[in-house]
């Protein structure tokens, strides 16, 4: 579309022309959310608004509409930050103004503490009531960031980067769950179901994960005993870290049993474009992702055992990945097989965090070997300890002392 229709261009011509034009730039998973937001969100109420009449005002009277709809405050920031990003790529496409320069944007953070109380202010989440601690503002009563108590439970050991709330509060009830990309698990593909529901079909007893040795005894028995792929992806979690779609993109080509090492380079997740989703294998090079993991000498007699074919994906045995969610399915049979509580593989992440420092391993270490970007992603990731780790750390700093 040529500079001199710029009077007669609608929003949602130019950003067609925008999304086109960053499609080039990121990865497949960006796009899908780009999409996904503007097609759910921004299109509906600025799609047929016309760029020469497109003021600051509209663009904030989208965040208005989308906390009223039940978005959470980061996922609505989200949404009108890729708004100014469609404007200001215009303006400089078509030398016109930028509606967006008008629009000064407040990210959630340590005020809201995840939540606000536009959208949720009286709202129960898991049993909690917001009105009850709400502040003009929006916040929380207490700053989830800056260690202090909120309702009962300390908020230091639940906080994230972003500053929202992890997943438990008093009574082992959840609250929303702020996810690392800051969209929250209700905005990450523009899902406006109610918390609640959300947080009891796929999270129901794994909110907060206690540090449990009995626990990971027991798992290991069960996932050694009569190893199949499916249980050596498992312990390469338990052992090695591993993300669920690191282990789902997992070639045997990447396994060197000489060595004794595994190479994490690809990941695999499915997308959602507009109506339909798809798998998509994502190389991690250049990143924190791409790594190179040592095989415990236990789990390396074990995948000798099992060694597949070069080409061939390690959990399947076949040119075709099993997918994530399946991997999901297996854990939660196996565990329930076992009599073991229900846990997600990011559970067993932080098992692999905890085991690794009550070993005496040093946090940078541990960073380089679940391949995230910063130390404090790692720390933010620790289960908490279990009561019998704090008595021994207690034991050990009161030693010698009558």
């Amino acid at each position: 579309m040529s500079r001199r229709n710029i009077k007669s261009m609608l929003f949602e011509d130019g950003a067609g022309e925008w999304l086109g034009w960053v499609r080039q730039r990121v990865k497949p998973t960006s796009y899908a959310q780009y999409i996904v937001k503007y097609e759910k969100n921004i299109r509906p109420y600025l799609g047929k608004t016309k760029w020469a009449e497109l003021t600051g005002e509209q663009i904030k009277g989208l965040e208005k509409r989308l906390l009223e709809e039940g978005l959470t405050p980061q996922y609505t920031y989200d949404n009108l930050v890729q708004t100014k990003m469609i404007t200001k790529y215009v303006s400089r496409v078509y030398g016109c103004p930028d509606p967006g320069l008008d629009v000064v944007l407040e990210k959630p953070g340590k005020n809201r503490a995840g939540l606000n109380g536009q959208g949720w202010t009286g709202q129960s989440v898991q049993g909690w009531n917001a009105q009850d601690q709400a502040v003009p503002d929006g916040g929380l009563q207490k700053q989830a960031a800056d260690g202090q108590s909120v309702q009962g439970w300390n908020a230091q050991d639940q906080t994230v980067p972003d500053g929202g709330l992890r997943k438990q509060a008093a009574g082992g009830q959840g609250i929303q769950e702020q996810a690392r990309d800051g969209s929250g698990t209700q905005g990450r593909y523009g899902d406006r179901r109610d918390v609640q529901s959300q947080k009891q079909g796929r999270e129901r007893g794994r909110g907060e994960f206690l540090y449990d040795e009995t626990l990971c005894e027991r798992l290991c028995q069960a996932l050694t005993k009569d190893p199949t792929p499916t249980k050596a992806g498992i312990l390469l979690t338990l052992f090695g870290g591993l993300k669920i779609g690191e282990l789902c993109a997992l070639r045997w080509e990447d396994v060197n049993l000489d060595e004794g090492l595994v190479s994490v380079r690809q990941t695999l997740q499915r997308i959602s474009v507009g109506e339909n989703t798809g798998l998509v294998l994502i190389d991690l090079k250049g990143g924190p992702g791409e790594r190179v993991i040592p095989l415990a000498p236990f789990l390396r007699e074990i995948l000798g055992r099992l060694q597949g074919e070069r080409g061939t994906f390690f959990l399947s045995g076949k040119e075709t990945p099993v997918e994530p969610r399946t991997m999901q399915y297996r854990l939660r049979a196996l565990l329930k097989s076992e009599g073991l509580p229900d846990i997600s593989f990011s559970s067993l992440r932080k098992l692999f965090i905890s085991r690794c420092m009550s070993s005496g391993v040093d946090l940078v270490t541990i960073t380089e070997i679940l391949g995230n970007a910063t130390v404090q992603s790692t720390y933010a990731s620790c289960s908490r300890p279990s009561l019998r780790s704090k008595i021994e750390a207690i034991g050990l700093v009161a030693e010698g002392v009558r």
